[in-house]
């Protein structure tokens, strides 16, 4: 699909759509268009002398930067395309263009995992922030009991998990809602098989407090000696 433009709206586009612009010397005009998605859209610019003002605008402003190769975004079976980067005893480097076209990198392990850095959950206005944390050596299991407020709706946002590198059975971090404050009876809310890893996961659980219900967090090992497990849950009320 071809869309005809003038000079004025083709930039405008080249803008919104954060595209390279590209050219034909035709000798008696320049041939700019951009190639977005199937679409081209397109301009004529004539080459006049003494020269007109599009002729002007494009030569000293937008020639030198034109006709750069065009990188599709996926490949041709659909996959999301990005370019790696790799320096001396670092981790590889993925560079990705966000919606304005600037350059980000991303981060990948050994493994190849993806790092992602993500922000931290913000509790709205006029509420208590809570983030329960735990960090120590674990032989079996150890928990953390936070009983909810009376009354109050705790909101939790996040949990986060990591241990020491494992190569025996591994560890586990949980977190439960527990309605009789008795660790009988509970309901899971989230597990991390962690072991060498950290790990984060956002959550969208509520619950009611009636000075007894609580949230229990448990850092567990699930075979093999003593270990370092880290583990915190947050949210607000």
């Amino acid at each position: 699909m071809e869309i005809f433009l003038n000079w004025t709206e083709l930039k405008s586009i080249s803008t919104l759509k954060t595209c390279n612009l590209q050219y034909v010397n035709r000798g008696s005009n320049y041939f700019v268009f951009i190639a977005d998605d199937g679409i081209n859209y397109t301009v004529t610019i004539d080459i006049t002398n003494p020269r007109n003002a599009d002729q002007i605008d494009f030569e000293d402003n937008y020639q030198i930067n034109a006709n750069k190769r065009i990188t599709p975004l996926v490949t041709f079976d659909g996959k999301l395309k990005v370019e790696t980067y790799q320096a001396a005893n670092t981790v590889n480097e993925i560079k990705i263009k966000d919606g304005e076209g600037n350059n980000r990198f991303a981060k990948v392990d050994v493994s190849g995992r993806l790092l992602v850095s993500q922000e931290a959950p913000t509790p709205p206005p006029s509420t208590t922030a809570v983030k329960i944390t735990e960090y120590g050596a674990i032989a079996e299991i150890v928990d953390n009991i936070y009983i909810i407020p009376n009354t109050k709706t705790l909101y939790i946002q996040r949990l986060s998990a990591s241990a020491e590198i494992d190569s025996t059975g591994g560890n586990a971090v949980e977190l439960y809602y527990d309605p009789n404050g008795t660790g009988i009876d509970m309901i899971i809310i989230e597990v991390m098989f962690v072991g060498g890893n950290s790990y984060q996961k956002d959550l969208n659980d509520f619950f009611v407090g009636n000075g007894i219900r609580a949230i229990r967090m448990r850092r567990r090992r699930l075979s093999g000696g003593s270990k370092n497990i880290f583990a915190r849950w947050e949210g607000y009320y």
